[in-house]
């Protein structure tokens, strides 16, 4: 993803994203190389920012399932559905694309 879709999709100044990449750089999350077609250069997750990210989704669905056994899975589904009507449409860009 390049670092202007990023912050077009976090909502951030590109100043503000680049130094929030620069950090995750530093703690090893991601990475910035040339692009595919050796253009501009794109961020990308690294191994060990693919795992963290594994982690908190697997987080986040323990969270959703407590939360559905708590309301009932119908009630839940139909708050998702309503919090999904509610969210942005993602940018064409979306997503970060790994090593």
């Amino acid at each position: 993803m390049r670092p202007s879709a990023l912050a077009r999709q976090v909502n951030m100044s590109r100043q503000a994203t680049n130094y929030m990449i620069v950090q995750l750089e530093e703690m090893g999350y991601l990475t910035r190389r040339a692009g595919p077609d050796g253009g501009r250069r794109l961020v990308y997750l690294t191994e060990r920012g693919r795992r963290l990210g594994e982690t908190i989704f697997a987080a986040l669905r323990r969270l959703q399932l407590e939360w559905a056994d708590r309301v009932g899975h119908r009630r839940f589904a139909a708050f998702i559905a309503v919090l999904r009507e509610l969210a942005p449409e993602p940018d064409v860009e979306s997503g970060i694309r790994s090593n």
